[in-house]
């Protein structure tokens, strides 16, 4: 709560926005079911997709500008954890 100059306490407004992101990870994919049931949860959310195959971050220009735009109090929604970056183990 702030107060107004005349000593009124006056709400402060938190606006949260809600981002969503689809991505898989070969070409002959393709993000229409995970973008239609992120879509379908979240209708108000800004959406983003790409094709980018690989288990780094390196190349994903939405993400990039995703993660640019976010802001503390948003929120980030992907289809699975994975989405954001698969990790390679070896034995």
């Amino acid at each position: 709560m702030e107060r107004n100059s005349g000593g009124d306490v006056k709400p402060s407004i938190t606006f949260m926005t809600i981002f969503t992101y689809a991505r898989v990870s070969s070409l002959d994919q393709n993000t229409n079911s995970q973008a239609a049931a992120l879509k379908a949860a979240y209708p108000d959310a800004v959406h983003r997709q790409e094709k980018k195959p690989g288990t780094s971050t390196k190349g994903r220009e939405m993400l990039a500008l995703l993660l640019d735009a976010i802001h503390p109090g948003d929120k980030l929604v992907v289809w699975k954890l994975d989405r954001l970056a698969s990790i390679k183990t070896y034995n």
